[in-house]
C-alpha cells in the first residue's frame, strides 16, 4: 500500500525547531481584502497571537505583501522549496499541509482566509479538550458514506458519528500530530484519495484515526448565517441564502464566521440594515441565522443558485428550524468593524457594479 510505504519514510519529530503557538494562514488575490479585514479585527478584538503567512511565489503582489507584514507579529513565508514545489504542482491543497508543517510554531490555529473570528480565539489552547489531546477539529454539514472507498483504502470503520470534517479552523499540537500531518500531506497528493475525497479537508480526521493519534472533535454542529432575498420582477416569496458556516467553540460558543460563500457573490450589495444603529450604513451580509432544533442523526445542507448567485440553506423536512437574529448572537459591534476594515481597503479598490438584494 502506497501509504503505509510513505509513513515509513517519515522522520521523527525534530526536537527544539518548532516553539509557541500562533496562527497560520495562507491567501490569494481574490480573498485578500476579506483576509485583511480579518487580521485587522483581530487585532481589535486584543488577539495577540503572531500569525504566519505561507504563499507560493508571485501569488500577491508587492503592494499586498507590505500591507499584510505592517500588521503588528504578522509575517510572510513564501514556499519555494522543491518539495514544496512539486506539492504544488500536483495537489491544489498542498499549502495548507506544507504551511502548518514548515511554520516555527509548535501549537497552530489554523484559519483559511475567508474564515472570521468573533473574539480572541488564543483560549482555545489551553482547554482540556486541547491540552489532552492532539488537535480540535470542527464539523462539517454531512455525514460520512459508509459506501465510500476510503474506509478500505486506509481499513478503518465508518461510525455513525462520523460526520465529515471542516477545515476552515484546525488546532493542532504540531509535535503530537507530525506523522498526522504528513499522512495529510501525502492523502492530498494521492490521485486515487482526491477521486473519493472532497478536497483535504477529511484527509486530517482520516489521518489522525488511522495513526490513532487521540483529537477532539466539537459536537456542536455549525449553524448557517445569511440573509433573506427575492428578486425585484418577481412575485416569489423570499428565500434564505446561507453563505456563511457557523462554527462553536467546546462549550457552544460561536466563534468562528466561515464566510465561505460569499466569495461566489462578491459584487452583491447588501440592503441596509435599519436595526441595530452599529451597521446601519453599512453593506451588511449577516442578518439571520438558521440551525435544527435537534441535528442527532440529521444535519444536511444543500447548495443552490439563484439570480447569479450561491447560497446554502437546510431542508425542512428534517428535525424544526430555528431561525434567530444575527445580531443577538454576534455583537454587531464586531459586524462594524470587519466591514469597517474591509471598506478601507476596498472602496477605492473594487468598482464593479453591485447586484442589489431586499429583505
Amino acid at each position: 500500500m502506497k501509504w503505509k510505504s510513505f509513513m515509513d519514510t517519515v522522520n521523527e519529530y525534530p526536537s527544539n525547531k518548532f516553539r509557541g503557538r500562533g496562527i497560520v494562514t495562507s491567501t490569494r488575490k481574490s480573498v485578500y481584502f476579506r483576509f485583511l479585514a480579518t487580521l485587522r479585527l483581530l487585532r481589535w478584538l486584543n488577539c495577540t497571537l503572531p500569525v504566519e503567512i505561507f504563499q507560493f511565489p508571485n501569488e500577491l503582489n508587492e503592494n499586498q505583501l507590505s500591507d499584510l507584514q505592517n500588521i503588528n507579529q504578522v509575517s510572510v513565508h513564501i514556499l519555494n522549496n522543491r518539495e514544496s514545489v512539486q506539492d504544488r504542482s500536483t495537489n491544489r491543497y498542498a499549502i495548507k499541509l506544507r504551511a502548518l508543517i514548515e511554520s516555527s510554531f509548535e501549537h497552530i490555529l489554523w484559519l483559511d482566509a475567508d474564515n472570521i473570528p468573533v473574539c480572541d480565539p488564543e483560549y482555545l489552547f489551553d482547554l482540556p479538550h486541547y491540552t489532552r489531546s492532539a488537535a480540535i477539529f470542527w464539523p462539517d454539514f454531512w455525514t460520512s458514506s459508509q459506501n465510500n472507498p476510503i474506509w478500505k483504502i486506509l481499513n478503518l470503520t465508518c461510525r455513525a458519528e462520523d460526520y465529515e470534517q471542516e477545515a476552515g479552523q484546525l488546532l493542532i499540537n504540531k509535535k503530537l500530530s507530525w506523522k498526522a500531518l504528513h499522512s495529510s500531506l501525502h492523502l492530498n497528493g494521492d490521485s486515487d484519495v482526491m477521486k473519493v475525497l472532497l478536497g483535504d479537508k477529511d484527509t486530517f480526521r482520516l489521518s489522525w484515526r488511522v495513526l490513532n493519534i487521540p483529537f477532539y472533535f466539537i459536537r456542536k454542529y455549525l449553524a448557517i448565517a445569511g440573509f433573506y432575498h427575492r428578486n425585484f420582477n418577481s412575485s416569489e416569496s423570499r428565500e434564505f441564502c446561507g453563505h456563511t458556516m457557523v462554527q462553536h467553540d467546546p462549550f457552544g460558543e460561536i466563534l468562528f464566521l466561515h464566510a465561505n460563500m460569499i466569495k461566489y457573490h462578491p459584487h452583491l450589495k447588501y440592503s441596509p440594515e435599519s436595526k441595530y444603529p452599529e451597521v446601519m450604513h453599512l453593506s451588511n451580509p449577516w442578518r439571520v441565522l438558521r440551525r435544527y432544533a435537534n441535528t442527532a442523526g440529521y444535519l444536511k445542507a444543500s447548495i443552490y443558485r439563484k439570480y447569479g448567485y450561491s447560497c446554502t440553506t437546510f431542508p425542512t423536512d428534517g428535525p424544526p428550524l430555528y431561525e434567530e437574529d444575527f445580531h443577538r448572537l454576534i455583537s454587531p459591534t464586531v459586524t462594524m468593524m470587519y466591514l469597517r476594515f474591509l471598506n478601507e481597503k476596498t472602496s477605492n479598490s473594487d468598482t464593479s457594479e453591485y447586484a442589489s438584494v431586499v429583505e
